[in-house]
């Protein structure tokens, strides 16, 4: 019997579970097979702890993991490190920058990784935070900002330099302004001891009059009782016109601030615009899943699309659990579809929300049964940490948790670069 090659396109956690699951289930089938994944990066990283690494809660270690190091690389198995060019469906190929592969069966895991938003065209000195990279580079912005507010005379210049705005009051950009206004005041209470903690203003900027946060009156509540608590100043419901470095002109109102921060969440899946010429809206990527035939394209033949741009049918919270979920049911799909047995339908047996709120507070809905403060952010870490891929990986992340929680080790932004720059490659810690 000829090998059934089977290809996984993307760098995102769906792309890596479903590499995971299709190695194990593919050996236990025994059916002959070559598993390929194509990605433009060697290593993945877990965005949702984006926040707890701007804190200092997690290290770079924890929040990446390394393809090669998930399942077993062997031969049949192989990470070809290449960017998707084309797709032949009819011919079954895909055309990469390192030549032609075949396929039987292909799984598009993309991620978004660009977006619409039109203030973000020009982007001048406008601070990103969407990588872990990116995180590092904003704390060492922050720590150049405070050095030049330390002898800064000029108090108008001095309020300037220590103002922090956030654009994009959704879920993701809440929670960078709760973990960035806690990581200043560390700083402020370790290091920056002549800094005035009442020159320090951090604005939350959106066009719309409301916070993007889950319709329920207990989570809005909750998350503005938060805000007040931390001082975080809501700006919403003013129109944009422009963001320059330093400066962010709203419609009646100008703000002059050192640092800005574009937390708007990317909309777009560059490789379902480019390959497949689709727009990475989740409805119109919707009418493109045969819902009877879990994440099947349905006019492609032996064509998956999972993760983050997909839509399952009946799901309304999306988590890690989820994808995990939805990618170890596709990879048991294709070993289905190889054997000629019934596909099977995703099922959401865990409903999983996290809203995180600071150092060591979240917010966690787990079916329907409401946790806060410091019992919801220990549900939230170790429910990512149960999910991490493989047991070396969980039992590592348990162990640093573990030394965190107890003090036993601290993290610090200079030596988790120093440590971890020598060990990632830039290419691995950001999205090109």
């Amino acid at each position: 019997m000829q090998n059934k090659n089977v290809l996984i396109v993307g760098n995102s956690y769906s792309t890596a579970v479903t590499f995971f699951y299709l190695q194990k289930y593919l050996d236990r089938s025994r059916v002959p097979y070559d598993i390929i994944l194509i990605s433009e990066q060697r290593s993945f990283f877990y965005h949702d702890l984006l926040p707890e690494f701007l804190m200092g809660q997690c290290s770079l270690d924890e929040i990446t993991q390394e393809f090669r190091k998930i399942g077993y690389m062997r031969p049949g198995i192989s990470l070809m490190d290449s960017r998707l060019l084309e797709i032949d469906f009819q011919n079954k190929t895909v055309e990469t920058t390192k030549g032609t592969v075949n396929f039987d069966y292909l799984i598009l895991a993309p991620e978004f990784d660009e977006t619409t938003t039109h203030f973000l065209a020009e982007r001048h000195g406008i601070l990103n935070v969407q990588t872990p990279l990116d995180i590092v580079n904003l704390k060492q912005h922050i720590k150049t900002v405070f050095e030049k507010a330390a002898y800064e005379k000029n108090i108008d210049i001095k309020r300037a330099l220590l103002t922090f705005s956030l654009i994009g009051a959704n879920q993701y950009g809440i929670e960078i302004a709760f973990a960035l206004t806690d990581y200043i005041f560390y700083l402020l209470n370790t290091q920056y001891y002549e800094i005035k903690k009442s020159f320090i203003t951090i604005n939350l900027i959106d066009e719309q009059n409301n916070i993007n946060i889950p319709n329920s009156s207990f989570y809005s509540n909750y998350v503005h009782y938060n805000l007040n608590s931390k001082g975080i100043k809501l700006v919403l419901g003013k129109k944009i016109h422009k963001v320059e470095e330093g400066k962010i002109s709203l419609e009646g109102e100008n703000i002059f601030s050192s640092t800005i921060i574009a937390t708007t969440a990317y909309d777009v899946a560059s490789l379902l615009k480019s390959v497949l010429a689709l727009k990475a809206e989740k409805a119109e990527i919707c009418q493109k899943i045969e819902t009877d035939k879990c994440f099947l394209l349905p006019e492609k033949s032996n064509v998956y699309l999972i993760g983050e741009t997909s839509l399952i049918p009946g799901v309304s919270n999306y988590s890690i659990v989820t994808y995990h979920e939805q990618a170890k049911i596709c990879a048991q799909n294709i070993v289905s579809e190889i054997n000629n047995d019934p596909l099977k339908l995703f099922k959401n047996t865990i409903d999983i929300d996290t809203f995180t709120l600071g150092s060591k507070n979240s917010f966690v809905n787990l079916n329907k049964v409401r946790f806060s403060g410091f019992l919801g952010w220990m549900i939230f870490r170790l429910a990512y940490i149960f999910m991490f891929l493989g047991n070396k990986k969980k039992t590592k992340a348990l162990s640093t948790f573990a030394s965190f929680l107890f003090r036993l080790k601290d993290y610090d932004t200079t030596e988790i670069l120093n440590e971890n720059m020598k060990q990632f490659n830039t290419r691995i810690l950001s999205k090109k």
